[in-house]
């Protein structure tokens, strides 16, 4: 008997005769090849359960499968860029949203302390007092000025241009006297230097006789650090002027229907952010009023 060994199993085998001249005797050969032909059927066997395995689940033993392969350098260098302007990107809207909502926190409070003085100015023009006609008579040179006029003009104060309102109002009685009588008060509204070097808006309340210029130290103060006061008086056809004085002949004699109040708010605490030098506006409608005289 021969045997044929291909890559270490045996593949083919032949038998002869037994005997001395033949080798081995037929029954120990027979013991011999019973194991063989045993280790031959595991192999097939095993050599076909591989084949389904590949067949069937892609499985190729110990070589590795394209969709088990890790990221490449390029593709985490690519994702963390990525990830980058993604997280810059909400840094910066966070950031930006936290900024306005200081600012929006800000302009209400400063709203909310400028409201009040601005209701005070409201009401002292919205009870303003005039001479209405027949009553009122143009004045000459020889003539006493009408003590219940308007007059609005610029002032300067170390050396910036703000406005003086004079008028005379009822919204806040004064109680004089011993009988209690209300009188009406001449108000000023004007600007003064601060110890600081800024400005303050002033009202002046003052009992009659009255004097165009009667401003005192201590008298109240309705805004510090004002960056501005400004003023436009409106007619009757809605004309703006800069200026007005209820006495002149060119304004007819008139008192205006209307005045815009600006004021610019430039308080310290307010300086280093960017509602700094904002303004407030608004707008206050005279109930009465003079028609112009022919």
């Amino acid at each position: 008997m021969e045997f044929v060994v291909d890559q270490g199993h045996i593949s083919r085998f032949v038998v002869g005769r037994s005997g001395p001249e033949h080798g081995l005797p037929a029954a120990i050969m027979r013991k011999i090849y019973k194991p063989q032909m045993q280790l031959s059927t595991l192999n097939q066997k095993f050599i076909s359960m591989r084949s389904v395995s590949v067949a069937t689940f892609g499985w190729k033993g110990s070589e590795a499968s394209p969709s088990n392969k890790g990221f490449t350098l390029m593709e985490i260098l690519v994702a963390v860029v990525i990830f980058a302007i993604l997280m810059t990107t909400v840094v910066s809207s966070f950031k930006a949203f936290v900024m306005s909502s200081d600012h929006i926190q800000t302009a209400i409070a400063r709203d909310g302390a400028l409201s009040i003085p601005l209701k005070i100015i409201s009401r002292d023009l919205t009870f303003a007092h005039f001479s209405l006609s027949p009553a009122y008579v143009k004045p000459d040179t020889r003539s006493m000025p009408d003590p219940f006029r308007l007059v609005g003009d610029k002032d300067n104060v170390g050396g910036k241009d703000f406005f003086r309102l004079r008028f005379v109002s009822q919204g806040l009685l004064t109680i004089h006297g011993e009988g209690g009588h209300q009188r009406p008060v001449q108000i000023i509204y004007y600007v003064r230097a601060n110890e600081n070097g800024g400005f303050d808006l002033c009202r002046s309340e003052s009992l009659p006789p009255w004097e165009d210029g009667v401003q005192n130290s201590c008298d109240p103060i309705l805004i510090k650090d004002v960056s501005s006061f400004e003023l436009a008086f409106l007619n009757g056809e809605n004309e703006r002027f800069t200026h007005w004085d209820s006495d002149g002949e060119a304004f007819d004699h008139a008192t205006p229907r209307a005045i815009d109040v600006i004021i610019g708010y430039h308080a310290g605490k307010a300086r280093d952010n960017s509602l700094a030098g904002d303004v407030i506006m608004t707008s206050i409608a005279l109930p009465v009023y003079r028609d112009a005289l022919e």
